[in-house]
């Protein structure tokens, strides 16, 4: 799915807002759109994707910054898409974020193992994902899959 198709919005990109490239993925159109929307007011290039195999495919001509993962997706999960942009070395150092409704010490540990830098717990802070970002827009060139600084932000969960 195009940002256009998920926000309503034209492409802006990366070298004239200063922004990040950040794939969206969830299988909620209504959660896609509002965060979409709000992401895009703070600069960022939004792609978003309603699917695990869809956020794959997508994030191999994206090439996104970050990703914000839902850990229940059709098909292939969460975890499954966080472990593929691992294995691929085009996404390998994106900052991956876990979205989820799971707070357990087991959900946390199957996203770290999974390769998410982050965990956030829906309903999303707003302050807490923004400030996520604020830090990867402000790190030194490349995120690391070790995340992007010592603070996780409100409401994040660093799992570095």
């Amino acid at each position: 799915m195009s940002d256009d198709a998920a926000t309503g919005n034209s492409s802006v990109t990366q070298a004239t807002t200063g922004g990040l490239r950040v794939l969206l993925v969830d299988d909620h159109m209504d959660s896609v759109v509002s965060v979409g929307r709000l992401l895009r007011a703070q600069g960022h290039h939004v792609r978003a994707a309603l699917s695990g195999i869809e956020a794959v495919a997508s994030a191999v001509d994206f090439l996104p910054d970050v990703a914000l993962i839902d850990l229940s997706l059709p098909l292939l999960d969460g975890f499954a898409v966080a472990r593929k942009l691992r294995s691929m070395s085009s996404t390998r150092a994106a900052l991956l974020i876990a979205l989820t409704g799971w707070d357990s010490d087991d959900i946390v540990a199957r996203a770290r193992l999974a390769g998410f830098d982050r965990h956030m717990v829906k309903p999303l802070s707003l302050e807490g994902l923004l400030a996520v970002l604020s830090e990867a827009r402000a790190s030194t060139g490349t995120i690391t899959a070790a995340g992007t600084g010592a603070g996780a932000g409100a409401g994040a969960v660093s799992l570095g």
